[in-house]
C-alpha cells in the first residue's frame, strides 16, 4: 500500500514558491572539479539511492528532504543541486511525486536562469532535467558557451552526444572529452 503523497507534493510548491520568489536567491557560484566533502559524499551516496529507495515512497521522501537540505546549505554549489536533480531523474516513473519534481525544478532553474542569464549553471542544470537529447544538448552547449572553463558542461555534451553518434559527433564529442580533461585532469585518470 502507497502512502499519501499529497504532503510530499504540497512542501514542493511551497519550497520552489519560497526559493524563486525570494529576490534575494544567490546565484549558484561554484561549479568547478570540487566541491566541500559534505557535497562530494552525497553525489556519491546519490548512485546507491534508487536500489537503496526501490519502490519505497517513505525512503524517497527522505532522500529528496535531505537532498534539499544540502542543495539549501550549499546553494552556491552546482554538485549540491545536481544531487536532487539526479534523484528527480532516476526516482520510480509511476511516482507522482517525480513529475512535481522535475517540474518544481525546471520552473526554479528557468526562473532563476531569467535572472542570471550569464550563469552557465543554470542551463546545465535545465539541461539535466530535459528529456528531450537534442534540447539537452543545446542547453549543454549554452552552459559550455558562457563558460569554456565549466567541466560539467563538457562532461555532459559528451553524454549526450554517446548514443548513436555521428562521424562529426565523435569528432566533437573528443573535443569536449580533452576540455574536460584539460579542466579537471584529477578527474580523469590515467
Amino acid at each position: 500500500m502507497r502512502r499519501s503523497t499529497a504532503i510530499p507534493l504540497l512542501s514542493f510548491a511551497l519550497a520552489a514558491s519560497a526559493l524563486v520568489s525570494c529576490s534575494r536567491t544567490p546565484p549558484i557560484t561554484h561549479w568547478g572539479c570540487s566541491a566541500p566533502r559534505e557535497v562530494e559524499a552525497a553525489w556519491r551516496a546519490a548512485a546507491d539511492v534508487p536500489e537503496l529507495c526501490g519502490q519505497k515512497a517513505s525512503c524517497w521522501d527522505e532522500q529528496i528532504a535531505a537532498a534539499r537540505a544540502l542543495r539549501d546549505r550549499f546553494f552556491g554549489e552546482i554538485l549540491a543541486h545536481r544531487v536532487l536533480v539526479q534523484y528527480a531523474r532516476v526516482m520510480p516513473m509511476d511516482f507522482p511525486v517525480r513529475d512535481a519534481l522535475r517540474g518544481e525544478l525546471e520552473k526554479q532553474y528557468g526562473e532563476l536562469a531569467r535572472r542570471y542569464p550569464k550563469n552557465p549553471a543554470y542551463p546545465y542544470l535545465l539541461g539535466k532535467l530535459e528529456r528531450n537529447r537534442k534540447k539537452s544538448r543545446e542547453l549543454f552547449e549554452r552552459a559550455a558557451t558562457l563558460d569554456p572553463d565549466f567541466a560539467g558542461a563538457h562532461e555532459a555534451i559528451v553524454r549526450s552526444l554517446s548514443f548513436r553518434p555521428t562521424d562529426d559527433e565523435k569528432k566533437a564529442a573528443r573535443a569536449h572529452v580533452e576540455a574536460f580533461a584539460r579542466i579537471c585532469p584529477a578527474k580523469t585518470g590515467d
